[in-house]
């Protein structure tokens, strides 16, 4: 890999893209880790070609759906299979695990279609080259505690304080602007670096920063010890 190439896709202030591109660059041993502001996509600009991404049924694969009103969701919700095909031509033909490994950073809730429970799911980071890394997906994809959906469910159904609910359970997942995000992108863009370099970007151990966690506990508990398994530690250094 020759160079690393981290793209700004968020509307505003978020992740410091230069500051993950010098993080992936020091962890893998590529000198020149750079953010063209060229390749950036910044809000003006967001429009038309993201806002073609954007999922109208969360029930329906994205091939099956022809637009019109939103459903399924509070959040807008964009396909990431669709964002990759506008990735790879912000990328150009460098990208590949010889050349240069492309990664974009956007604050928009990205999901997949899943066939095995028909519906979309959040994806902090859909992995390939290039790669999407979404910050709205850390917040929102990995599931939170059973007591919180309950508390939520029941402050909703009683016309209770539901921002209240939210504040008591604030330390236990992400939220927009937590100072922990930082932690948890850089793991996931280690699992997106590893994609493009080996084929496999999850590791089964649970403290690993490869460990592809589903609920919010299990991102936190890696934030709070970041560190890579063993193997993947030396598998890394054998990158290098």
């Amino acid at each position: 890999m020759r160079e690393i190439v981290v793209h700004d896709w968020q509307a505003g202030a978020g992740v410091d893209v230069a500051r993950l591109a010098a993080f992936l660059g020091g962890t893998l041993g590529v000198a020149h880790s750079s953010v063209p502001g060229g390749a950036a996509v910044r809000p003006g600009g967001r429009g038309r070609a993201l806002e073609a991404c954007r999922v109208h049924d969360t029930r329906r694969p994205f091939w099956q759906q022809r637009g019109g009103a939103r459903r399924g969701g509070a959040l807008e919700l964009y396909d990431g299979h669709e964002l990759l095909a506008i990735a790879l031509g912000a990328a150009g033909p460098g990208a590949s695990p010889r050349g240069a490994l492309h990664i974009m950073v956007t604050d928009l809730l990205v999901g997949t279609y899943d066939e095995g429970d028909a519906r979309y799911h959040a994806r902090p980071v859909v992995a390939s080259n290039p790669s999407i890394l979404s910050t709205a997906s850390a917040v929102w994809g990995p599931a939170r505690s059973v007591r919180y959906y309950a508390e939520i469910a029941e402050a909703r159904a009683g016309g209770g304080d539901v921002a209240a609910v939210e504040d008591a359970h604030a330390g236990e997942h992400l939220r927009e602007g937590d100072a922990r995000m930082r932690a948890a992108i850089e793991g996931y863009a280690l699992q997106a670096a590893m994609y493009a370099l080996t084929g496999e970007a999850f590791c089964a151990d649970s403290q690993c920063r490869l460990h592809d966690a589903h609920r919010q506990e299990g991102v936190l508990s890696v934030v709070a010890s970041p560190a890579l398994c063993a193997p993947h530690a030396a598998a890394i250094g054998g990158l290098t």
